[in-house]
C-alpha cells in the first residue's frame, strides 16, 4: 500500500508545477517554511487538515480538486457533490430555470464539467432544431453537447460562418479547464475534439492572452436566418457544492437589432415549438423545461 503522505506530496508537486511555482513561491503563499513544503512533498511530514486547506487555497483549486487533496492526505472530503437531478438540488434547478427562461427569445444553456448540456431554454432548442432539422436534432438531444455540435461536420459547424476563429477559442477554453483538474475524463473529452482529422495540431497549444480578444462573436446563417451573437460564459465559482460550482452558463447575446427580430420570429414558430416540446418531454430527466 502506498503512503498517504506520499500521495499527498505527489499531488502538491503536481499542482506546484502546474502553477509554475517553486517551493519558495509556495512557502511564501502558504505562510510556512520551504523546508516544510519539501517535507510535505517527499512524505517526511504529515499534513494537518488545516494545512491541506491552506495548500489547496494557495493553488486556487476548485472544490473538486480540494476534495481530492483532502482525500489524498487521509481526510474526509470537505465539499459535497450532489447529483444535478437529485431532489436536494430542486430549488437550485428551479432558480436556474427561471433565470434562463427569462432570456427567451435569446438562446442560453447550462453545461457540466464535461461540456454536456444539463439545462437550456426554449430559444436554444428551437434554434438548434431549425438548423439541424428534426432527425439530427433528436439524435443530438439524447446527449446534448454544444462543443460536439460545433465540431461535427453534420452538426452546427456548416452554419457557423466564423467557425475557425470560434472553434479555436472554444478549444483554448477546454484546454484551460482540463488543466485545472486531475480528472482524466476531461482530458479524454478534450482529446476527442483535438484528434479529429481536420483540427490543426497547433490548437493543442494554449493561446496567448493577447491572441484571445475580449469578446467571442458567433455568426450563424442559412438561407432563412442570419444570426449574429456575442458568446458569453458565466461561472458559479462561489458555490460550495462541487456539482454547482462546475456548471457553466453559456449565453448567446444578439449582436444587433436584426438578430433580435429574427429570434422573435424563429422562437415562436408553432411547428418548431411542438417538436421541441415533445423532445423535452421525452428527455425530462436531463432538462427541466418550463414555458
Amino acid at each position: 500500500m502506498r503512503s498517504i503522505k506520499l500521495e499527498f506530496g505527489e499531488l502538491v508537486t503536481k499542482w506546484r508545477a502546474a502553477r509554475k511555482m517553486n517551493q519558495t513561491d509556495l512557502s511564501e503563499v502558504a505562510g510556512v517554511s520551504t523546508r516544510h513544503i519539501s517535507f510535505l512533498e517527499n512524505g517526511r511530514a504529515n499534513p494537518s487538515r488545516e494545512m491541506v486547506g491552506i495548500i489547496a487555497d494557495s493553488f486556487g483549486l476548485s472544490n473538486r480538486e480540494k476534495n481530492a487533496l483532502y482525500l489524498s492526505a487521509g481526510y474526509a472530503a470537505k465539499y459535497s457533490e450532489t447529483a444535478f437531478d437529485s431532489p436536494a438540488l430542486f430549488e437550485v434547478r428551479a432558480s436556474l430555470q427561471a433565470f434562463i427562461d427569462q432570456q427567451n427569445p435569446f438562446p442560453i444553456s447550462i453545461h457540466n464539467r464535461y461540456w454536456r448540456v444539463v439545462m437550456h431554454n426554449r430559444a436554444l432548442a428551437v434554434t438548434l432544431l431549425h438548423f439541424l432539422g428534426a432527425e439530427k436534432f433528436r439524435r443530438a438531444y439524447k446527449d446534448l453537447s454544444m462543443a460536439k455540435l460545433l465540431f461535427d461536420p453534420e452538426g452546427m459547424r456548416p452554419y457557423v460562418k466564423n467557425w475557425s476563429t470560434l472553434a479555436r477559442r472554444i478549444v483554448n477554453r477546454m484546454l484551460h479547464e482540463a488543466s485545472l483538474t486531475t480528472d482524466p475524463n476531461m482530458q479524454t473529452a478534450l482529446n476527442d475534439i483535438l484528434n479529429q482529422p481536420d483540427i490543426p495540431k497547433r490548437w493543442a497549444r494554449p493561446l496567448e492572452e493577447e491572441e484571445m480578444g475580449i469578446l467571442s462573436p458567433i455568426h450563424i446563417s442559412d438561407q432563412h436566418y442570419d444570426l449574429r451573437f456575442m458568446f458569453c460564459t458565466t461561472t458559479l465559482n462561489y458555490a460550495e457544492d462541487v456539482t454547482i460550482q462546475e456548471l457553466r452558463i453559456e449565453s448567446y447575446v444578439p449582436a444587433d437589432l436584426d438578430t433580435r427580430m429574427q429570434l422573435e420570429r424563429l422562437t415562436n414558430d408553432p411547428e418548431l415549438l411542438a417538436i421541441v416540446a415533445d423532445q423535452m418531454e421525452v428527455c425530462s430527466c436531463r432538462t427541466f423545461p418550463s414555458r
